[in-house]
């Protein structure tokens, strides 16, 4: 077994997929009889030590997987619906996040710090007309009628609860100094959005929110829309892409500067956990933050990371914590995308590059082009069986779109990214 964490990683991470989205204990079921027949089968019948320990290693993590997630779902999940589920309560809490805009709709991801006077800590989607008159961390106390959560969003962020409340929702806000550390990280958000409100047109300001923060609420439903359609909504979702991107940009900025490798691998792992902060600890960033992070530790330490090693550490990361994080589509189109790209990008790339062995003057620019439209096709085929099940329909013409838009968007990320730096700089802030 070569590459044991992409093994359990990508296991680990199908198995509660499938689990989630099935919703059958059938399905358990036969995962269970399926995991037991390869155990007896990787023990006492097949003689390849290689492939033995391959086959073990799948049944092992899968019936873990199973357990684990069966396990959360009969004693985390399921006793606080059914405690709460179709009752009005009394909570203080926590505003936790930013609010998200849909439709007209504010929704709000707090944590309760009482209910009905005792103290217990839980999630709760709250769903506005109205935007609420609070910040981030901000306490607020209230009345609220809670449904079970359906919202795929804020399943993935451990909220199994929501409340929809009307303009006359009555509530009493307080106000507090003492903010983690993460506020901070917020507030550059919010200081980045202000920043292209201020020096751009509306629908300017809202692309560039849309792809460097992730903030795709900002773009009409429209323009939205019309993303959807042409396939390429990865685009203004921000993803592991973005964090290529930024860390490509500022790697090219800082690599001429800092010849240490250790002080400027050290710079990159910094880079990429403040980005990830700053947009909200998204799970696709979160899966290629990981993977950044695994290969420049190998770089300070003199050792050549693996990408599929690193994309199975990732998936462990995210998921072992909080099983019910399979719920965030986006995440699993994030590294389904990333394992195509793994597997199959090169090798398209490299078979067609074959074919323009004699080409010399145009090398370079066809090699880029063939590069994009590997990485598009292998990322567009392993995630149509996603979008397929997810949406019911899937985009070839996304493909082509891909290579077309991709170095576009590669250079609005790093000249946004560089427009809201320089505009913190009073004097310089025109060049923004």
């Amino acid at each position: 077994m070569k590459r044991p964490f992409a093994l359990i990683g990508i296991t680990y991470l199908s198995v509660q997929a499938a689990l989630f989205y099935l919703e059958s204990d059938l399905a358990a079921a036969i995962l269970t009889a399926v995991c037991f027949i390869g155990t007896i089968v990787s023990l006492f019948i097949l003689k390849n030590r290689n492939l033995r320990h391959t086959v073990l290693g799948f049944c092992l993590t899968a019936a873990f997987a199973s357990t684990i997630f069966s396990g959360y779902n009969i004693f985390v999940k399921q006793p606080i619906v059914d405690k709460y589920s179709e009752r009005e309560i009394y909570v203080t809490a926590t505003v936790i996040e930013q609010p998200t805009v849909q439709y007209d709709t504010y929704r709000y991801l707090i944590e309760t710090d009482s209910i009905n006077g005792k103290i217990e800590k839980l999630k709760i989607c709250l769903s506005t007309i109205n935007e609420l008159n609070v910040e981030e961390f901000d306490r607020i106390s209230c009345v609220l009628p809670l449904k079970e959560c359906t919202k795929s969003q804020m399943i993935a962020d451990g909220a199994f609860l929501q409340a929809s409340v009307n303009k006359n929702f009555a509530y009493i806000v307080k106000k507090t100094d003492d903010k983690p550390l993460y506020y901070q990280a917020v507030k550059i958000r919010e200081n980045f959005a202000d920043s292209f409100e201020q020096n751009m047109s509306q629908d300017c300001a809202s692309l560039c929110r849309a792809v460097l923060l992730g903030e795709k609420t900002a773009l009409s439903q429209e323009i939205q829309n019309d993303f959807t359609r042409c396939g390429v909504s990865f685009l203004i979702v921000v993803s592991g892409m973005h964090l290529a991107i930024i860390s490509s940009f500022v790697f090219l900025c800082i690599k001429k500067i800092i010849k240490n490798r250790v002080l400027r691998s050290m710079i990159m792992l910094m880079c990429a956990f403040s980005f990830m902060a700053v947009t909200g600890f998204a799970p696709s960033v979160v899966r290629a933050g990981v993977m950044l992070a695994v290969v420049y530790s190998g770089k300070m330490f003199m050792r050549k990371g693996d990408s599929l090693n690193s994309l199975g550490i990732a998936a462990l990361i995210l998921t072992v914590p909080n099983p019910t994080a399979v719920a965030d589509v986006g995440m699993l189109l994030s590294f389904t995308a990333t394992l195509g790209i793994i597997l199959w990008a090169r090798k398209i790339s490299v078979y067609i590059m074959g074919k323009f062995a004699k080409l010399k003057r145009l090398k370079k620019p066809v090699e880029f082009t063939v590069n994009l439209f590997a990485v598009s096709v292998s990322a567009t085929v392993w995630t149509m069986p996603i979008s397929v099940l997810m949406f019911g329909k899937v985009s070839v013409f996304s493909i082509l779109l891909s290579v077309i838009l991709s170095p576009a968007v590669s250079v609005l990320v790093a000249c946004a990214l560089l427009a809201v730096i320089l505009y913190g700089f009073g004097i310089v802030s025109i060049i923004a």
